[in-house]
């Protein structure tokens, strides 16, 4: 009964929003329906189907010459699960969410903009592998020509942990919405666009904390370096250092290099994480970012991972290859498995596209590990 006045309670939110911002002016709407299907299988062994279909509808509004935009996006889709097997037994799952409610707005500065998001909205950390999804909360930057900063403070524990990311949850086996872990994030950030007269370099403190002590509070420290290859390509590098209750210390690295050739997209790189060796412990993030064995594992860990990829674009379509050589680093490093992923989308119409992605993983060593997975979607827009 609660979980079902709380949800109320949000939607009625989102309707007095779009009264508000109807008072002041007009409102431009638009929705997306969209489809997936996925079969998963282990060794060829074990088979799992996955289905799921959704609908999106999004509310826009200026409000008036303020210079203010009032977003808003809410959903409701079922995601159903079955296991080819007599051990598991199949899952059916609604979920309704407020997926975007956000305040915003740009104004001008004499030598730069200064920006405002308040509400709830996607962010993403400066490294894109310690946190990125919905949170509630403010972010404030200001951007010039050389120069950038931002602080963001916010709060997971009012988001729909059926249809979120992060690692840390709670034991809940309900319909359509229930609480996610409950931390506060914290993210300063400063970037300096013009060093080495071409190059970005940026850093980014971030702050976890999560004062119910049901789980650990996370703290990192992040570096970024980006800029131009001559005038073939571009190459990204970070390196964060973290820690959990200030018990240990962690470490994650990652290098890249894309070259554009005609509609081609080359590119090779390398990412570390480390493990429970050199002092180190093993790399932890806040939302869920696979490692290896992207179909099973759940974070990033003693690993090193060479790779290569490829982006083709055909007039408005795009096929994606991607190859991961999966290097161990727990004791000595030695290659352990390769992971293979190939990603199609076409656009048919200006309202319709659809996609397929096929992911392998196969370990030289564990023949249980291996995966294989393949998927295929659509997306309607109206």
């Amino acid at each position: 009964m609660k979980k079902n006045c709380f949800v109320k309670r949000i939607f009625c939110v989102v309707a007095a929003c779009f009264l508000f911002a109807s008072s002041l002016c007009a409102i431009s709407w638009s929705g997306v329906i969209d489809d997936n299907t996925k079969i998963s299988t282990s060794e060829f062994l074990e088979f799992s189907l996955f289905q799921s279909n959704g609908v999106y509808f999004s509310v826009n509004s200026n409000l008036g010459d303020s210079g203010l935009r009032l977003s808003s996006e809410c959903s409701y889709k079922y995601k159903t699960s079955i296991p080819f097997s007599s051990i598991n037994s199949s899952t059916f799952t609604n979920v309704v969410d407020l997926l975007l409610l956000k305040l915003s707005g740009t104004w001008a500065l004499s030598n730069g903009a200064i920006s405002l998001n308040i509400g709830r909205f996607n962010y993403s950390d400066l490294s894109g592998v310690i946190f990125t999804q919905n949170s509630d909360g403010v972010y404030v930057s200001y951007d010039s020509m050389k120069l950038s900063a931002g602080i963001y403070a916010g709060y997971t524990g009012l988001q729909n942990s059926l249809n979120v990311s992060m690692l840390d949850s709670y034991n809940y086996d309900y319909d359509f919405y229930n609480l996610c872990a409950g931390y506060i994030p914290i993210l300063a950030n400063f970037a300096y666009k013009s060093f080495l007269k071409t190059n970005t370099i940026a850093l980014q403190l971030s702050g976890f904390l999560e004062p119910k002590k049901d789980f650990s509070s996370k703290y990192y420290a992040t570096v970024s370096l980006s800029g131009p290859v001559k005038t073939i390509g571009y190459y990204s590098f970070s390196t964060v250092l973290g820690t959990q209750e200030f018990t240990d210390l962690m470490l994650y690295s990652k290098l890249d290099f894309s070259f554009f050739i005609k509609k081609y997209l080359l590119g090779a790189g390398i990412e570390y994480a480390s493990g429970n060796q050199f002092g180190l412990s093993s790399f932890k993030t806040v939302t869920y970012q696979t490692g290896y064995n992207s179909l099973s594992s759940p974070e990033k860990t003693e690993v090193i991972l060479p790779k290569i990829f490829g982006i083709l674009n055909f007039g408005d379509n795009s096929l994606s290859l991607t190859e991961k050589l999966v290097l161990s680093a727990e004791e000595k490093v030695h290659l352990t498995g390769l992971e293979s992923s190939c990603s199609l989308i076409m656009n048919i119409f200006s309202d319709l596209q659809v996609s397929c992605n096929l992911l392998i993983y196969s370990s030289f060593y564990d023949k249980r590990t291996n995966n294989f997975a393949l998927s295929a979607g659509s997306i309607l827009s109206f």
